[in-house]
């Protein structure tokens, strides 16, 4: 497999999380070094200053956009200019900045990146407390709402093949040439888009495997900050109502559509 990757993160209004970020993932490129460039997409320029005056172990290229981008608006920018500017990239590592990323990362993902078909979707298990939050999910079909439950790393995806899986995107190695197969990132602003391109990339018949039983690192918590409260008051991914009947249109039965349109309608009006 190519070693033509180009990494890419979004980052916000978060500036101690990200200079942590930056910094294990900088620590483990330094220890295996695998990345020659990193593309940020700096929605908080002012915010995140302190990118002019540090250096890491890869070279960073800055994308500046204003703060009505978020996660999945920014990283579908990103893409879509590294794309265009980097003809020669095979192969996109999409990354969250609120991720410790583990020292010898890149030692144990360049040798899966290394064995596994060109086609497969490489996820990184991102662990919080000893616990699998981020990484590949199964498809569950409820009486009112699907969910997505997690699955650990070291459970075998192959022992249930009728289940369908998608991914969060808070670590991915996939084949440029597979992304735009798979049509990219949705128009969602936040979230939403990685589950829709994970379920995308199964129906495409793709192989979504995490590359290794071991995480990939570590969640950041960041108590001190309003982040999500922010998401919920700006009406941003989960929070956004059309963008949850674009999601159930996109991948579910009339049912779902009708559950959806119903509850949305229901508290919209009633509370």
């Amino acid at each position: 497999m190519s070693n033509s990757c180009i990494a890419i993160v979004s980052i916000f209004n978060r500036p101690s999380v990200t200079a942590r970020f930056l910094l294990s993932l900088s620590e483990a490129n330094y220890s295996h070094p695998y990345l020659s460039t990193v593309y940020i997409v700096d929605t908080h320029p002012t915010a995140n200053s302190f990118l002019a005056s540090e250096s890491y172990s890869f070279d960073i290229q800055i994308i500046k956009l204003d703060p009505s981008y978020w996660w999945c608006s920014a990283m579908k920018y990103g893409i879509s200019h590294v794309l265009a500017r980097e003809p020669h990239c095979d192969r996109l590592l999409l990354m969250n900045d609120d991720l410790e990323v583990n020292s010898q990362a890149f030692s144990i993902f360049t040798s899966s990146d290394a064995r596994c078909p060109e086609s497969d979707v490489l996820v990184g298990a991102v662990v919080q407390d000893n616990l699998t939050t981020y990484g590949i999910r199964s498809l569950k079909y409820g009486l009112f709402f699907p969910s997505f439950p997690i699955v650990p790393p070291h459970v075998s995806l192959i022992d249930s093949p009728s289940n369908m899986y998608t991914f969060n995107a808070n670590w991915i190695s996939i084949a440029c040439s597979i992304y735009l197969r798979i049509g990219g990132l949705g128009n969602y602003t936040h979230a939403f888009g990685d589950l829709d391109l994970g379920l995308r990339a199964f129906k495409s018949n793709l192989n979504i495997n995490y590359f290794s039983s071991s995480p990939i690192g570590s969640l950041i918590s960041d108590n001190g900050s309003d982040y999500k409260l922010l998401h919920k008051k700006s009406s941003l991914g989960r929070h956004k109502p059309y963008e949850r009947l674009l999601f159930m249109h996109a991948h579910f039965s009339p049912y779902y559509q009708f559950v959806e349109f119903f509850r949305q309608f229901f508290f919209s009006n009633f509370t």
